[in-house]
């Protein structure tokens, strides 16, 4: 519909892994440069943001495991694989998992939403059954509203009034707005 919003970015929906990472690095262009070049790109906005967005999510996925507790993730994920077998073990589970407690964390049923998800098309026909799950769920956005940016979720209520993690991912939050600001109004740079 042409809406940029709408938009699905296979980094978001199948993010690279820990090993996949170190291997795009080891196999960037080796040749030397200047201290100054590298400040300079570790300044640069643009850049900072592709980190501070990744950071920011880490916190917020963490942040409603750490709230939830680790036996309700357990159970996301035992319930998860009662209903798909091996869908833990899907390339995209990750992230899958991280939205469903960040659900849960808002006050959902993360189980209730995975099943629904779940029920809306044959999973085994998918090369990745957790990325099509994750896709389907529609209310990750919805639940936990105002993020720092139109595709990232917001910090649910519970998490936000948390006195030790609040305070930390509204400043991961307002530090994407601004880095986010800044490539807006100077995209050149």
């Amino acid at each position: 519909d042409g809406d940029p919003h709408t938009l699905i970015r296979p980094d978001t929906t199948l993010p690279s892994t820990a090993t996949e990472l170190l291997e795009q690095i080891l196999a960037r262009d080796r040749s030397p440069r200047s201290a100054s070049t590298l400040l300079e790109e570790q300044q640069d906005p643009a850049v900072r943001l592709g980190e501070s967005v990744g950071r920011y999510l880490d916190a917020l996925h963490v942040a409603a495991e750490n709230l939830l507790g680790s036996s309700a993730a357990q159970a996301v994920e035992t319930s998860a694989n009662r209903l798909l077998p091996g869908l833990s073990a899907e390339p995209a589970w990750p992230t899958l998992r991280g939205h469903l407690l960040l659900l849960a964390a808002a006050g959902a049923d993360p189980v209730t939403e995975l099943l629904t998800a779940a029920a809306q098309w044959d999973p085994p026909s998918a090369h990745d059954q957790a990325a099509v799950i994750d896709f389907r769920i529609q209310d990750v956005n919805e639940a936990t509203a105002g993020g720092p940016m139109p595709w990232l979720p917001g910090i649910p209520h519970r998490l936000a009034a948390d006195p030790d993690w609040g305070p930390y991912l509204n400043a991961r939050s307002q530090l994407v707005a601004e880095l986010a600001d800044q490539v807006r109004l100077n995209p050149a740079a």
